[in-house]
């Protein structure tokens, strides 16, 4: 109801101090979402754009993995405007690497839209530059007496969203 009879902006003060932290609150508590809060996510989604900068952009940053798993759940059923997604891909990749905010990459992705070229940049530099092995300082010798330094391993989701990223737009990729 407050969707769809608020303006842009005032909707999305309402979804960034009521709806995200309700929704938060409910899946710590439960570890699942009520279906009313389901339904109120879902129907927000028709202010997409107030969605996007009230609700996704501030969960993205902080977000677990269940949050990201339900509400991913809910971006992948509805349909969103490309540009919009564009303009959340590229506000994501600024934000530190986690798996929550990995996992709405992942799901945006997948929705195959045809993104601009300067997306498309931000999210392999992005996705270069967090996967990146980080130098602990330590030293290891190797199996066979080579030395190795101590290398962070990025988790299963950062390899699924980076394997969606090739599958979705292999035809920018392709060398000839």
């Amino acid at each position: 109801m407050f969707a769809s009879n608020l303006n842009q902006k005032i909707a999305q003060r309402y979804f960034n101090i009521f709806l995200l932290p309700a929704v938060q609150d409910n899946i710590f508590k439960f570890k699942k979402l009520n279906y009313h809060l389901y339904m109120a996510v879902k129907k927000a989604m028709f202010k997409i754009s107030a969605f996007f900068k009230g609700f996704l952009l501030p969960l993205a940053e902080t977000a677990s993995t269940r949050e990201a798993v339900i509400i991913g759940s809910i971006l992948h059923k509805m349909s969103i405007n490309a540009l919009d997604v564009a303009a959340a891909l590229v506000k994501m990749t600024t934000y530190e690497y986690r798996l929550g905010n990995g996992y709405f990459i992942k799901v945006l992705l997948s929705k195959r839209y045809s993104l601009p070229t300067i997306v498309l940049d931000a999210l392999v530099n992005y996705m270069c530059k967090t996967g990146m092995a980080e130098n602990t300082g330590e030293v290891v010798m190797g199996e066979y007496g080579e030395i190795a330094a101590d290398v962070k391993e990025m988790p299963v989701m950062w390899h699924q969203t980076v394997l969606t990223l090739v599958q979705c737009y292999r035809a920018y990729f392709s060398v000839d």
